[in-house]
């Protein structure tokens, strides 16, 4: 996608056939920190498609990606933990606005070219940058979780279509996603994301026969989040294909010693015969509702 001269830092339909970075290529990692694993801009369990890899056609200086959403309004999500740094949305318009199809140029300057976005500062010093939102999700300063919602993909700025454009804005380069991580995509290369939330799902149910399934959770954060998040459990029945709210629990504070929230819930079957369904858990914010993988109980265990 064409976007403006203004960037401040930047990084490919079928079957992802990807090659590894030369290792000479590679820039040295700037920080001491531990780098942070990044992962995909977008909801877990979905694809796109690379339509401008990173240090190509319009991202010649830039290590940025745009992606390809199979689906309008898909949910753009944090890579990693960390600070919301900026977050404006200026054109409430999702369209190009600013960009001129006479002469193929865009208008220059950062808010002109990148129209509504979102930087986040993570704990090893780098920062990403997501651009030419339809809706930002999130303010500058909150604290946000991996896989929490900060914005809907859009074609807003210097864009000729909807796509996520993702950027690494940092001295402290990160080339490879968690979900790749030896891998530098190319044009037209399909590649799907697992950007959950990072909770950590216990379901055990103690026999077949059994009334309860017993369901814990906690969320690891590296901050504490700005506001409080809310926990929504669903069930789906054995053989269903729809998903029924069980309940949604506010959070407890957050535990600073184990940098996690945790909460519990006994769920109760009827028939007590009842085929054991399985779960997912949402943590819900402002900006909508990030779900977790799906979770099968397992059984003889004490409940």
């Amino acid at each position: 996608m064409r976007r403006g001269p203004s960037w401040r830092a930047a990084l490919t339909s079928g079957t992802l056939l990807l090659a590894a970075v030369a290792a000479l290529s590679a820039p040295t990692q700037a920080s001491a920190a531990t780098p942070v694993p990044y992962y995909l801009p977008w909801v877990g369990g979905q694809s796109t498609v690379v339509t401008t890899p990173w240090y190509q056609a319009s991202h010649v200086g830039a290590t940025a990606y745009d992606f390809k959403p199979n689906q309008e309004g898909l949910p753009v999500v944090a890579v990693a933990d960390g600070t919301v740094t900026a977050a404006s949305y200026t054109n409430k318009n999702d369209v190009s606005l600013r960009y001129n199809y006479t002469t193929n140029t865009c208008a220059t300057g950062t808010a002109a070219s990148q129209a509504n976005y979102v930087y986040i500062k993570h704990a090893d010093g780098t920062e990403s940058e997501y651009s030419h939102l339809k809706t930002v999700l999130v303010a500058n300063g909150q604290k946000v979780f991996r896989g929490q919602i900060i914005g809907i993909v859009g074609k807003t700025g210097c864009a000729t279509g909807t796509h996520i454009h993702f950027q690494f804005a940092s001295k402290t380069y990160v080339y490879h996603f968690a979900e790749y991580p030896s891998t530098t995509f190319s044009l037209n290369n399909r590649v799907i994301s697992q950007n959950y939330p990072a909770l950590t799902i216990t379901a055990r149910r103690a026999s077949a026969t059994t009334a309860t399934v017993q369901i814990d959770w906690t969320l690891a954060s590296t901050y504490a989040l700005t506001s409080s998040p809310v926990f929504v459990l669903q069930r789906q029945a054995s053989g269903a294909t729809t998903w029924t709210t069980v309940r949604s629990l506010a959070s407890p504070a957050y535990n600073g010693s184990s940098k996690t929230y945790s909460l519990s819930y006994t769920d109760a079957l009827s028939p007590a015969n009842a085929a054991t369904p399985s779960y997912r858990i949402g943590v819900q914010t402002s900006g909508g509702t990030s779900w977790s993988r799906i979770v099968h109980p397992s059984i003889g265990n004490a409940v």
